[in-house]
């Protein structure tokens, strides 16, 4: 056990380096770089006589503030007492900071681990019109999802009285969030006043006519990156009974195919600010592959969550039904003139789909067939390929059959003529 008297002369070797410090140096220096005697140091880490010594040590040095630091000296010490702050009688590393009238940085405290950032806050926009039967079942599925979204925003685009009906419903374990217009601007509009209604730092798109997958959301996420747009898988849905005629209507994503669907899709909310949105001068068709191109050319990724699958509904409207949603396949032009690189991706050389091309030599050789007999290799070729096309349950030999390929040909005829009404309007040839 050291003296008092051993204490005094440490003190006083103490004062003599401090008098003989250079400009800039600790007042507590002389002990930074030798063995600290254990008296001294115990004394100090223990509340009692720790304001004794630092009371002497003013005594000598006049008014000045020991504690102060102005150098590298006094960090030594302190990390010496910290080391024996769990013995008892101790003093902790706050209170020694207090007593001492320390910055906080010289204690150590700055060396705490920081708090983890929150996790990022996610935004699902549907944009909805006229269908509230299919709108609750969107939102039930939302509900139940493993990661709930932080908000879910609905625009309703000037839909009937049905749909606010819905929405005003029992849904109210959603933090919902509706926006109405008064007037129909089409699909891109509606999801552009979507996702410009919240602060969300990622924005996903779903459909009213689809219904996600519990795990949906968190599959997303798990690829979410701040310049990447992640698509989701999407197939019909089997609560809709599939498909069982050329004129049922739904959707098949199972790759990244430069479509970028909005069905089912992710984007960081700082690329579409970049961005701008959606154009809305795609009317009805090809503003999410528009958006995503766009995307891909400004430097973002793309990325395919097969996880985050979305069951897309299945449409049993009809042939009239079925006619008017190819008439938005004039948009196909626009869509080639603006990104060239896309033919090569969705289209089949000057067509917009292989059987349009098939379609045109079954009409040329039946009107051979007259001629010579050799325009039934043309007839045969789309008729072959009609029969696949066909759904399983509507393939049974027979008047259905025929009736099938009758309204195929129909239908891949209304394609050909908006795709060639399309390229007249915006002069880039496909077919």
């Amino acid at each position: 056990m050291v003296s008092r008297r051993g204490d005094r002369q440490q003190l006083e070797r103490l004062d003599l380096g401090q008098r003989r410090r250079p400009p800039g140096r600790n007042r507590l220096s002389p002990l930074a770089g030798r063995r600290h005697r254990r008296g001294v140091l115990d004394r100090l880490s223990v509340g009692g006589d720790h304001r004794r010594l630092r009371h002497r040590r003013r005594s000598r040095l006049g008014r000045r503030r020991v504690g102060r630091p102005s150098g590298g000296g006094l960090v030594r010490p302190l990390v010496l007492l910290q080391r024996r702050s769990g013995a008892p009688g101790a003093v902790p590393a706050v209170g020694l900071r207090r007593r001492l009238r320390l910055p906080g940085y010289v204690t150590g405290e700055h060396l705490a681990e920081p708090p983890p950032p929150p996790p990022p806050r996610v935004a699902v926009v549907v944009a909805t019109r006229d269908r509230p039967r299919l709108l609750g079942r969107c939102l039930s599925a939302l509900a139940r999802q493993t990661r709930p979204p932080d908000e879910v925003v609905v625009v309703d685009d000037a839909s009937s009285p049905a749909t606010a009906a819905v929405l005003g419903g029992s849904h109210h374990r959603l933090p919902l969030t509706v926006r109405r217009r008064e007037r129909s601007g089409g699909p891109a509009a509606a999801r552009n006043d979507g996702w410009r209604a919240t602060s969300a730092s990622l924005i996903a798109f779903t459909d009213d006519d689809c219904r996600p997958s519990t795990g949906w959301l968190e599959a997303l996420l798990a690829d979410a990156a701040s310049s990447r747009v992640v698509v989701g898988r999407t197939i019909p849905d089997a609560e809709d009974g599939g498909e069982h005629s050329v004129f049922d209507r739904s959707m098949f994503v199972t790759a990244e195919d430069g479509r970028f669907s909005t069905c089912n899709v992710l984007y960081p909310r700082d690329l579409l600010d970049c961005l701008g949105g959606f154009d809305t001068r795609f009317h009805r068709y090809g503003e999410d592959t528009d958006l995503g191109q766009r995307a891909l050319a400004a430097g973002a990724e793309a990325a395919f969550a097969p996880d985050a699958l979305v069951w897309h509904a299945v449409h049993h409207g009809g042939v009239a039904a079925a006619v008017a949603d190819r008439l938005r396949f004039t948009e196909v032009a626009r869509l080639l003139r603006r990104h060239p690189q896309l033919r090569s991706q969705i289209c089949d050389g000057l067509f917009y789909r292989r059987a349009h091309g098939r379609l045109l030599l079954a009409l040329l050789g039946a009107s051979l067939l007259r001629v010579t007999p050799a325009g039934l290799v043309g007839t045969s070729a789309w008729a072959g390929d009609a029969v696949h096309r066909v759904p399983l349950p509507a393939r049974e030999p027979g008047g259905r059959l025929v009736k099938q390929l009758i309204g195929l040909a129909v239908l891949d005829g209304v394609e050909v003529a908006a795709c060639a009404w399309g390229s007249l309007r915006h002069r880039t040839l496909i077919l």
